[in-house]
């Protein structure tokens, strides 16, 4: 499969995460980000009809299976970051995230379901998982809500710089 330059961006901004230490001063944007990519990824299970994968799923596998089993690119990243602190599952997510900004198929007109989780990594690394609950830097809690309370129209999370930059100097102070 052809590398474009979407995928090729995915891939920098994934080599120039670190994986190894959390970062606290941007726990509460993480939190703001972590909310949005689940709203994100609601929006996109409802639209493929796979609200049972929901949170965490490959969304190309569901609208453009060719692409995500063509994983020579997607290997060859992730195994770029091998010694560098990244572990399951965040190598699946970020195999997801690669698949997606490699297909070429048309797709639903929907938000880019992994920006938002890319961010989420960019601004601290990894995460944690447990039972119906994400946990960021140890410190704060989000809950995974069925994927219906993300549904509502009126629900959407600003993730832009200057919204991010606000919350994580108001948590900062």
């Amino acid at each position: 499969m052809k590398v474009n330059e979407q995928a090729t961006r995915v891939a920098a901004r994934l080599e120039a995460v670190d994986w190894k230490l959390p970062n606290f001063l941007h726990s509460s944007s993480r939190v703001r980000l972590m909310r949005e990519y689940l709203r994100r990824s609601a929006l996109w299970a409802r639209e493929l009809a796979v609200l049972d994968l929901y949170p965490f799923f490959d969304v190309t596998a569901q609208f453009d299976p060719v692409a995500a089993q063509d994983n020579g690119f997607a290997d060859s990243v992730l195994d770029g970051l091998l010694g560098r602190g990244l572990a399951l599952p965040h190598r699946d997510f970020c195999r997801y995230m690669l698949n997606f900004a490699v297909s070429v198929a048309e797709c639903p007109d929907l938000p880019d379901p992994y920006e938002p989780l890319l961010q989420v990594y960019e601004r601290g690394g990894g995460f944690d998982l447990e039972r119906g609950v994400i946990l960021i830097d140890h410190t704060l809690r989000v809950a995974v809500w069925p994927a219906d309370r993300y549904l509502t129209p009126e629900l959407s999370y600003d993730i832009s710089p200057q919204a991010l930059a606000d919350i994580d100097a108001k948590h900062n102070q």
